[in-house]
C-alpha cells in the first residue's frame, strides 16, 4: 500500500498529513508527511516513511520500520530504524533498534539497541525495565528500572539507572545506581561509580570515585580506582559482616562509617 496526497479520507494541514482511523496492509510506503494517525498502523510488512509517523494508537510490523521520526503508543516490529527518534508511550518490543533518541514510557524488549552505519544512537530514557542481548549507546542513558544486559552494556557518557544485570559495563562518564549492580565479567567507569551493592566477576576499574555499601566478587580480579588496585576494599569486605559505607578516591583517602 501507498500513501501520497491522493489516498482517500487523507488531510493535508499546517503540520502534515491527518488519516483518522487504523490502517491495516501487507506493506506501507509513505510519500507523505509527517503523517499523523489517529488510530493505529497494522503492517504484515516493511514500513518506509521519510517524514515520520505519529499514531495515537499502536505501531505494528512484523518487517522493518524506517521514519523519520516514529511515535505511538506502543511499537513492536521485526526492527526499528530512525533517523530522530523513536518515541512510545508504553512499551517498544523489536529485535533491533537505531534511532536518534529512544524515549519509552514502559519497557523497552530489544535483541540489539546500537548505532547503525550512519545513524547515530545517541540517547535511551525509559521508565521501566530495559532488556536487551546488547546495547549500545552513544551518549546519555536514563532508565528508571533495571537494565538487563546478555552481551554487555556500553555508553559514551553518563548512566542513570535503577539497577544493572550485564555480562559487562562500560561507560565513558558516571554511572549512578539506587539499586544493585549484578555483572559477570567486568564493570570499567570512565567517572563516578555509584550504587548500593556491586556483586563483580573479573575486574572493577573507576575512574574518579567509588561509593557503594557492599562490594563482592571479583576473587581472580581486581579493583582499581584511579588507576591503582585497591585489593584491601576486597579483602575488607569479604572478611567483615557488617554493612559498611566506603568512598575510595583517586587521593586515596578510604573513609568507613558504622
Amino acid at each position: 500500500m501507498n500513501i501520497d496526497p491522493t489516498f482517500p479520507g487523507l488531510v493535508k494541514t499546517r503540520k502534515g498529513y491527518v488519516f483518522k482511523g487504523n490502517i491495516e496492509a501487507s506493506s506501507l510506503r509513505v510519500f507523505v508527511g509527517p503523517l499523523f494517525l489517529d488510530g493505529s498502523l497494522l503492517v504484515e510488512g516493511d514500513v518506509s516513511a521519510q517524514f515520520g509517523i505519529e499514531a495515537t494508537g499502536e505501531v505494528r510490523s512484523e518487517g522493518k520500520i524506517e521514519a523519520g521520526h516514529l511515535k505511538a503508543h506502543k511499537i513492536t516490529a521485526m526492527e526499528i530504524e530512525s533517523d530522530r527518534g523513536v518515541h512510545s508511550k508504553s512499551d517498544i518490543v523489536c529485535d533491533a533498534i537505531s534511532a536518534g533518541t529512544i524515549v519509552s514510557g514502559g519497557t523497552i524488549f530489544a535483541k540489539r539497541i546500537f548505532s547503525k552505519n550512519h545513524l547515530c544512537t545517541s540517547s535511551l530514557k525509559c521508565l521501566g525495565d530495559v532488556e536487551a542481548l546488547s546495547i549500545d549507546i552513544e551518549k546519555t542513558v536514563d532508565v528508571q528500572g533495571l537494565i538487563r544486559t546478555f552481551w554487555g552494556f556500553t555508553s559514551g557518557s553518563s548512566v542513570e539507572s535503577g539497577g544493572f544485570f550485564s555480562e559487562s559495563i562500560h561507560v565513558g562518564g558516571d554511572l549512578h545506581s539506587p539499586g544493585d549492580l549484578l555483572v559477570f565479567n567486568e564493570i570499567n567507569v570512565s567517572g563516578r561509580l555509584s550504587a548500593r551493592r556491586i556483586f563483580g566477576g573479573k575486574s572493577l576499574s573507576v575512574g574518579t570515585i567509588l561509593n557503594a555499601k557492599e562490594v563482592h566478587g571479583f576473587p581472580n580480579g581486581m579493583i582499581r580506582i584511579g588507576g591503582t588496585e585497591a585489593t584491601n576494599i576486597r579483602d575488607r569486605d569479604r572478611s567483615s559482616s557488617l554493612k559498611k559505607l566506603f568512598s575510595w578516591t583517586t587521593d586515596q583517602e578510604f573513609r568507613w562509617e558504622y
